[in-house]
């Protein structure tokens, strides 16, 4: 078919208004996408609708059923990219070269099988060609619903091949309307591409023999760290990436000392010049009210942590506080004329720090040195707003019978630890906790 600028003017003139409609809704669409907007399924979902019944109307069943998966995918679209799943939140990643070689071939073979059927049992005009488009059309919208950097890549190739198909099949103004989406492909493309910075595994030996799948931002994040879900083709990690200085050769080790004890995941690689941590990944789900049965385990499970020994100097939190006012001053006065109880302690033991699963275990330990087990105690205690049978029920739980449970000294650690976490956020929001330096990939 020759170009011919008046056919394709009068081509323009011919569509009905529902025509623009869609098509103006799909372009909306794919600049809506490109910037992560939930209103793209929004755009989406209308614009295949209107495909559904006119591409219906006009006797075109194939694309009419394409559509109309296209309509069903923008509703999973926006659930997909508000909701996540449970263990990650929906950004951008990205699919390995063997994975992405897995795909094609499949869709080269599906294409190839619905060609032949076309081409076999029916009057089709360029059937390989129209299959190619509607296989990879499907892959790449389940693609973009799952964030995959990838699905720009595929449209790109599915847009010019249909081109072709369109092209030769005489419609014109549909042929513009693919031109557009390959340059609003291509913004896509640079637009994800720019949000994306992955972190480089390649160098980690741990790494070496396995296949990078999934490389995703966890839901729940943590003031002092950037956590990733990394999935290859053997199992699943956690990927830490420092905010805060710490002392992080101390956390591995402490890290570790809890693993065997059964109290936390294994550390599996520290690297302290790109400031990142390896660890395995763990399932399980946080929790703000526990139950009877559960503040039990909770309490056996501390048990188990202040059982590990560690050779450290104690802290006593009192070089926390540049100032003490009457309260706190009281607080430590209490805590002076008892013995100090000095365990492995976790010093963080906040809901979010907190997985429970088929086992409890204690995440990020940042924070962890030897320090008096009333600090743990206490911040359980206040971060699950436990009542007076709870408290109970949960400091029974930890203590043996031939132990006293010191009440003057639990009191006082409760307002030392509201009070220091009150200083740390305030010294958080000012800038006044040191950061580490990142270099973007």
């Amino acid at each position: 078919m020759q170009f011919d600028l008046a056919h394709i003017f009068n081509a323009f003139a011919l569509m009905s208004p529902w025509e623009i409609t869609a098509a103006l809704f799909g372009v909306a669409y794919v600049i809506l996408a490109a910037k992560e907007s939930l209103w793209a399924w929004f755009f989406g979902f209308f614009s295949t609708l209107i495909y559904t019944v006119l591409f219906w109307e006009g006797a075109l069943v194939s694309s009419s059923f394409l559509n109309f998966y296209y309509m069903i995918m923008a509703g999973y679209g926006y659930y997909s990219w508000r909701k996540g799943t449970e263990e990650k939140t929906l950004s951008i990643t990205q699919y390995s070269l063997l994975k992405n070689l897995s795909i094609i071939g499949v869709g080269l073979i599906l294409s190839l099988i619905i060609g032949y059927l076309s081409t076999t049992y029916s009057n089709a005009k360029m059937a390989y060609m129209d299959a190619f488009v509607m296989i990879f059309s499907v892959i790449a919208t389940w693609m973009l619903t799952q964030k995959i950097l990838e699905n720009w890549l595929y449209w790109l190739l599915i847009d010019s091949v249909a081109i072709v198909l369109y092209w030769n099949s005489g419609y014109l103004a549909t042929v513009i309307l693919f031109v557009l989406y390959i340059i609003l492909g291509m913004y896509g493309y640079f637009t994800w591409r720019k949000e994306f910075h992955p972190i480089n595994l390649k160098p980690y030996a741990l790494l070496e023999n396995e296949e990078v799948e999934a490389f995703s931002l966890l839901k729940q994040q943590g003031h002092c760290n950037i956590n990733y879900l990394l999935q290859t083709n053997k199992k699943k990690y956690l990927v830490r990436k420092f905010k805060h200085k710490s002392d992080r050769k101390k956390e591995f080790h402490i890290q570790n000392l809890a693993h065997k004890k059964g109290v936390a995941a294994k550390a599996l690689l520290l690297d302290e010049k790109n400031h990142l941590m390896i660890c395995n990944y763990i399932n399980g789900k946080h929790l703000q009210k526990l139950d009877q049965q559960t503040l039990k385990k909770l309490a056996q499970l501390l048990q188990k942590l202040h059982g590990i020994k560690f050779q450290q100097q104690a802290n006593n939190f009192k070089s926390s506080f540049k100032y003490k006012d009457k309260k706190v001053q009281e607080a430590f006065n209490v805590i002076d004329t008892f013995k100090p109880e000095y365990v492995l302690g976790h010093n963080d033991l906040h809901p979010k720090n907190i997985l429970f699963g088929k086992k409890i275990q204690f995440i990020d330990w940042e924070y962890a040195g030897k320090t008096d087990r009333y600090f743990d105690l206490a911040s359980i205690i206040i971060e699950f707003k436990l009542n007076k049978k709870d408290e109970q029920t949960f400091l029974r739980s930890y203590f043996s019978k031939n132990e006293t449970i010191n009440s003057k000294k639990l009191e006082a650690f409760k307002t030392i630890y509201k009070t220091l976490w009150t200083v740390w956020f305030g010294k958080l929001e000012r800038g006044q906790i040191a950061t580490v330096s990142h270099k973007k990939s």
